[in-house]
Parts: structure tokens; sequence; C-alpha cells
């Protein structure tokens, strides 16, 4: 059954997952802020929505242990405030609470997502 999509409001959150290897020094390095698949044109960085799930559900969802994990959290109007990026709502059958951020991550638009993010969990070593 499909879900429907909805608009998220800008005063609303998105978690993300946060590999341990983009991690330094207990710091996210701007890598992390990327769209995945790399190789695919149009894809989008994946972050799930606080309306659907909390930041514990989305460490879960990762495809290694959640202590590999750390978890950060965006709002949504900020995101939006960075240039040529845009949130939509993507829903996945076994994800309501998939959101993707759409638009190119250089440099400083990966530096601009570090200024904006707040770590809810760092891994753990």
């Amino acid at each position: 059954m499909p879900i429907d999509k909805e608009e998220v409001p800008n005063t609303d959150f998105l978690y993300m997952r946060i590999h341990k290897n983009d991690f330094q020094n207990g710091e996210i390095i701007p890598g992390a802020f990327r769209n995945l698949p790399k190789d695919i044109p149009d894809s989008g960085m994946s972050t799930d929505w606080d309306k659907f799930t909390d930041w514990l559900g989305t460490r879960s969802r990762g495809r290694q242990s959640p202590e590999n994990y750390g978890i950060v959290s965006l709002q949504v109007g900020n995101v939006r405030e960075i240039p040529e990026q845009t949130v939509e709502h993507t829903p996945k059958e076994d994800n309501p609470s998939h959101t993707d951020v759409f638009g190119i991550k250089e440099t400083e638009t990966r530096r601009k997502f570090i200024e904006i993010c707040n770590i809810l969990a760092k891994p753990s070593d």
C-alpha cells in the first residue's frame, strides 16, 4: 500500500545517520553530507522526518550495528535556506519517515550543513 507524500513544514526536523568513518576527533567531516547513491544523477541525501520517527528509529535502520552511527538533527527551514537544497518527503514502504534533501553538495554546502546540524548522538568507539 503506497504511503502518501506530505509537505514537510519548515518548523519540523530531519534526523540523519552519520557513520563513524565520517567523524574525526569527535567532529563531523564535511563529506558526511552527500547524496547517495553517488552514481545516480539526481539522488538525494537520505534523512528521516521527525513526524514519523525518533532519532533512535533512524539510528536502528543503519546497515551496520546502531553503535556505528551518530545522529544529527536538521531543522527543515534551515536546510531550505542553504542555496539549491530542497526537502521532499519520499516515504518508503518500510520507512514512512524517509525524506530526501536534493541538491548538489559542494564543499561550501557541506560546511553549511555542519553549521546547522545538532549532534544528538555520536558513534560508540
